[in-house]
């Protein structure tokens, strides 16, 4: 269809430029748009038109951790690796049964395939650049998209119900642009800031700042970073191995950097499992909390708080007790604001203000439990923080221009509610309004 055409075009055009007769432009002006009705009648069902409110997307799973995989690689689940691939096994098989019967022959087809094929993750929303990752797809026996912990800070993925969609580019210019753009070695080519985002943090930064207590273990972890690095304060801190890593990937590149990114991952997680580290607010050896703050007023409260937290702030014993806590901290594992979060956790008496505006005393936390009158002291500024992540959010996209103002927008918009979209396209081509083949608007929701 496509062929008729541009052949039908291509012969309209020669006619213009040769002056033909009107009768003859007016019948092959008709012919092309018949033949352009019919071609995107081909191409789209109104099943397929969908706009703003809904993305489309080859698949979608709920994400949850690899740290097996190779920092390129994701994991795909099995029943949605057959879905994408399959029909592209099939076209290098020739045998529609061997795919549908999951022959061990097309499965090996299908696992080269995926080998050397990019898919695109993303997980909305998608403010940045950052938020589509390109991947090799590796099977898994699993329900879940497996991601690298190198890709989990740009995805601003948590684990807790996450869900990503799956993109298969099925051009070969696609695939091309996937892995020289989309993948981590792209994105950090074309930032070289995203560095400190995916460095290590969390248990593998705190198992590296374990490590490192050690001299043994600081050699270890200098030999994965293959140079000396400084420990001022008796160990590795997360700003120490960023600044080391910008100047490798400023003079030796990007896969050496990933590759010592992934050494650094493993090491730290191993660590960290070593160590048995687990705090307990209940059993932290030579820290006594108040028992209660019922006897206290407002600033004999606050002053209590304030020495607590330096004495919080005063261990330097890493390996018992709240050390392990204070060390995640201070080697940035954990942000800054967290040595003054954990005295919430803990049960720490605390002043805040409530729904009316007024100071009250917070004496219970998660280790006793919160009463009904501390819940409600706290909702105010756990709602303020939740408006202030919305206002972060909304920030990126309030100016981005609105799409009501295009002229393909409306004519999709008549597509939708068409029974047939292309007859749509088709006038819209023949008033003039738009060109189906060259607008891109239409050209991308067609497939073209």
């Amino acid at each position: 269809a496509y062929q008729t055409v541009a052949a039908l075009n291509s012969k309209l055009q020669r006619l213009v430029d040769g002056h033909g007769p009107q009768s003859l432009l007016d019948s092959l002006h008709s012919q092309l748009q018949n033949a352009v009705a019919e071609y995107l009648n081909e191409l789209v069902t109104v099943d397929d038109l969908r706009f703003d409110s809904r993305v489309c997307f080859s698949g979608r799973s709920v994400v949850a951790p690899g740290p097996q995989l190779h920092y390129d690689q994701v994991g795909l689940p099995n029943e949605m690796a057959w879905t994408l691939f399959g029909p592209l096994v099939q076209r290098e098989l020739g045998d529609a049964a061997a795919v549908a019967q999951q022959t061990e022959v097309a499965t090996h087809k299908l696992d080269a395939i995926m080998a050397r094929s990019w898919i695109i993750v993303n997980r909305a929303p998608s403010v940045t650049p950052e938020t589509m990752l390109a991947f090799h797809p590796v099977r898994i026996a699993d329900r879940a998209v497996r991601l690298h912990p190198l890709a989990c800070p740009l995805l601003n993925t948590d684990f807790d119900g996450d869900q990503v969609a799956v993109f298969l580019p099925i051009t070969a210019a696609g695939q091309r642009e996937a892995g020289a753009q989309l993948s981590l070695a792209g994105h950090l080519t074309r930032n070289p800031k995203l560095v400190e985002q995916i460095a290590p943090r969390q248990e593998a930064m705190w198992g590296l700042a374990w490590l490192s207590l050690e001299a043994e273990g600081l050699q270890q972890i200098e030999a994965i970073m293959d140079r000396p690095l400084s420990a001022p304060d008796g160990f590795v801190t997360r700003a120490t191995l960023v600044d080391a890593l910008a100047q490798r990937l400023a003079t030796e590149g990007v896969q050496p950097v990933l590759e010592t990114l992934t050494a650094l991952f493993t090491r730290g997680f191993a660590a960290i499992q070593k160590s048995g580290f687990a705090m307990s607010a209940f059993t932290e050896a030579g820290f006594a909390w108040p028992v209660s703050s019922s006897a206290l007023g407002v600033e004999q409260v606050k002053t209590q708080y304030d020495q607590y937290v330096e004495k919080l702030l005063a261990i330097t014993d890493y390996t018992r007790g709240l050390g392990p806590y204070v060390l995640a901290v201070r080697s940035g594992a954990l942000p800054d604001t967290r040595i003054r979060v954990f005295p919430h956790i803990a049960g720490l008496p605390r002043v805040r203000t409530d729904v009316n505006g007024q100071l009250v005393i917070v004496e219970r936390g998660f280790r006793q439990g919160l009463t009904l009158a501390d819940f409600y002291a706290l909702a105010p500024a756990a709602r303020e923080g939740l408006a202030y992540v919305s206002k972060q959010w909304d920030a990126p996209v309030q100016f981005e221009p609105s799409h009501n103002g295009s002229r393909s927008f409306h004519v999709l918009a008549r597509a939708r509610r068409a029974a047939h979209p292309g007859i749509v396209f088709a006038r819209a081509a023949a008033i003039g309004e738009i060109e189906p083949l060259v607008d891109e608007d239409s050209r991308l929701f067609v497939g073209v």
